[in-house]
């Protein structure tokens, strides 16, 4: 293989930072989540409860909203974690999101972002929000990357973006402005 000219080094350079710039300003978009004690509300067509599965299952025209964040869908579940001690009732009981997932033309409005997914999976414990299905992908104003997978990882403030199971590509478009390659 031949090496590089300068100018395709500088290229590869220039790509390389737009690429890291981008994942960067996403990443710390989706790490700016609202407090965790701002309510969150959530609309469907129907609501299914287990208190003792601690969970809360809406289907139907799903909307729920956390400050400037809002997630539609399908089907939303919510998993509450044990209370303090083993308590199953109180105030230690009540309200600590474990795990929410959601399904069925999910989509998610936080910040300047969009976020697309056949299903969405957030872990309170680790900050991780995992995007699936063929079409998954981020939108940032005119940015977007793609994938069969992207996971945010919110305490470390990384993206990856994986193909698809049965193939595709992962794939990104990025807006340079007036500074694009030379």
């Amino acid at each position: 293989m031949a090496p590089r000219s300068g100018s395709a080094n500088r290229r590869a350079f220039a790509l390389w930072g737009l690429v890291t710039a981008w994942i960067c300003l996403a990443v710390a978009a989706a790490a700016e989540t609202p407090p965790a004690d701002a309510p969150v509300r959530i609309s469907a067509d129907r609501l299914l409860a287990d208190m003792d599965g601690r969970t809360a299952e809406f289907l139907g025209h799903v909307v729920a909203v956390q400050g400037d964040t809002e997630i539609t869908a399908a089907r939303l579940k919510v998993f509450y974690a044990q209370g303090a001690g083993g308590q199953e009732s109180g105030p230690a009981a009540q309200g600590t999101i474990e795990r929410i997932e959601a399904s069925g033309e999910v989509v998610i409005h936080f910040e300047e972002n969009v976020a697309h997914a056949e299903r969405a999976v957030y872990t309170a414990a680790d900050g991780l929000l995992v995007l699936t299905g063929d079409q998954a992908r981020i939108l940032s104003g005119p940015n977007t990357v793609a994938g069969g997978r992207i996971t945010l990882h919110r305490q470390t403030r990384r993206i990856t973006v994986e193909k698809a199971a049965g193939g595709g590509r992962v794939e990104a478009v990025f807006v340079s402005g007036d500074q694009g390659l030379p």
